[in-house]
């Protein structure tokens, strides 16, 4: 067998085990991050770490049949870890490009199940952040762009803060929960400190409309469905991780 083959059969298991990782603190870190074992949603009991790999497919205990999303993160881990071995992004390189996949992954994955963004992955992304833009930008660079990153999604949580308190005072309906958590601010300092200065401008402005778009197709949905709900919030992490990594990858 030609060693290429052998080498891109090795980055494929190296995407598995990376799905695998990817699955398992999605599961512990929002719940329980002390746990070394995850568990069942519906009876709690632990949870065989052959359950990431999608055999067996249920629970043991109760037969739940196991979230697809499993399956999903770890077919498109292979693919990140196939096409970053394959086009390895300026300033990264492989290694790094696949850490830092697996902790975008992570984020979204979380944050779409959960509505939150453990700080635990955030202190790990100060770490990632300033270790990829001192790789890629400089650590001036990387420092004032997770400045500047902070500062504008600070900017843009505290304009939601407003318009929250506004449409309470002339709405009947009230709404309690923001549009854009305090985690994603943070998630907005650390995306600064990858990508750096001026970068994490272009990027945040790209995530916002994509986000945008994204709101404007689903209240249409919602429109034509007679679903429509004033103030319906959705998770603004992946929109954050979709922009950061067209500046980092593409």
């Amino acid at each position: 067998m030609p060693i290429s083959i052998l080498i891109y059969l090795g980055v494929a298991v190296l995407g598995i085990l990376g799905g695998v990782l990817v699955n398992y603190l999605s599961d512990i870190l929002p719940v329980d991050p002390a746990t070394l074992h995850p568990r069942c949603s519906n009876c709690r009991a632990k949870r065989s770490f052959k359950n990431y790999l999608y055999y067996p497919g249920k629970c043991r205990t109760c037969q739940l049949t196991l979230p697809k999303r499993i399956w999903i993160v770890n077919l498109i881990l292979v693919v990140s870890a196939l096409l970053i071995y394959s086009f390895p992004p300026d300033g990264i390189g492989f290694l790094l490009g696949i850490v830092i996949i697996l902790y975008f992954v992570s984020i979204m994955v979380i944050d779409i199940e959960h509505r939150i963004i453990p700080y635990s992955l955030i202190i790990a992304g100060i770490i990632l952040g300033f270790i990829t833009g001192a790789t890629r930008v400089g650590i001036g660079a990387a420092i004032f762009g997770g400045i500047i990153g902070l500062l504008i999604m600070l900017f843009i949580y505290a304009i939601g803060i407003v318009f929250i308190k506004l449409s309470n005072r002339l709405r009947a309906s009230q709404l309690n929960e923001p549009a854009l958590g305090f985690g994603d601010v943070l998630l907005g300092g650390v995306l600064g400190l990858m990508i750096g200065w001026p970068e994490i401008f272009n990027g945040l402005i790209l995530s916002i409309l994509i986000a945008g778009a994204f709101s404007l197709l689903l209240l249409l949905i919602m429109l034509v469905a007679r679903k429509y709900e004033f103030g319906t919030a959705f998770p603004y992490a992946p929109f954050l991780i979709i922009g950061a990594t067209y500046i980092l990858f593409f």
